[in-house]
């Protein structure tokens, strides 16, 4: 289950203003309509914002994981991966960049050591993207997957030093139902082949369409 510290997702047209400089506050309320936002929206939002976006017809899109979602092992729900990242990808490009980090916890591969791994990721493949849309370009949902390699860099045992696990596929899900976002079905999911990830007790997704 989902942590009970969520913020409400806003509904189609709500945004934020920032209390730093009126330049900023006259951007973001008129982005926003002058209606508030949820805190992990607005960070996305501002974001965005400081890129100076240009429509929701660009082809350029962002993605992030905010929070450190986490997602566990559908055969041993002891088993967590907890992920962090950012990257962008161009649907009709096909073109992808990105990657962040991973932990995983109580892992199950003894023969490589453990029970904690940790290391980094990066993305390889553009498979598949689904927008679902959003209030405004610097906050938008939709499902992603992308192919990716893990660089496992601590918890190896000896014998397992450099080990490396490519052709993963991570799945990010941002829902955007009925203008507004649904926050609690925020998830990633990491099929490794052999083990499955999916079940999603903390963090949030993501998605901003870039300037290109």
């Amino acid at each position: 289950m989902k942590n009970s510290t969520k913020t409400n997702r806003p509904k189609a047209n709500q945004g934020f203003a920032l209390n730093d400089s009126d330049t900023n506050k006259t951007v973001l309320l008129n982005a926003t309509n002058g209606k508030p936002l949820g805190i992990c929206r607005s960070l996305l939002l501002v974001i965005a914002l400081l890129g100076l976006l240009p429509s929701v017809q660009a082809s350029d899109w962002g993605f992030n994981l905010i929070g450190s979602p986490s997602a566990q092992n559908v055969e041993n729900a002891d088993e967590v991966v907890q992920m962090t990242g950012a990257g962008k990808f161009n649907p009709e490009a096909g073109t992808e960049s990105g990657g962040g980090s991973f932990t995983f916890f109580n892992a199950e591969e003894a023969f490589l050591g453990g029970p904690i791994f940790r290391g980094t990721w990066k993305v390889t493949e553009l498979i598949s993207w689904t927008p679902d849309g959003g209030p405004n370009p610097g906050l938008q949902g939709g499902t992603l997957q992308v192919r990716i390699t893990l660089f496992f860099k601590a918890g190896l045992n000896e014998e397992s030093k450099g080990f490396t696990l490519p052709d993963a596929v991570l799945t990010i899900i941002c829902p955007f139902v009925d203008g507004q976002f649904v926050e609690s079905e925020d998830a990633i999911s990491l099929d490794l082949g052999f083990e499955l990830f999916a079940a999603n007790p903390t963090g949030f997704t993501g998605f901003h369409i870039k300037q290109p």
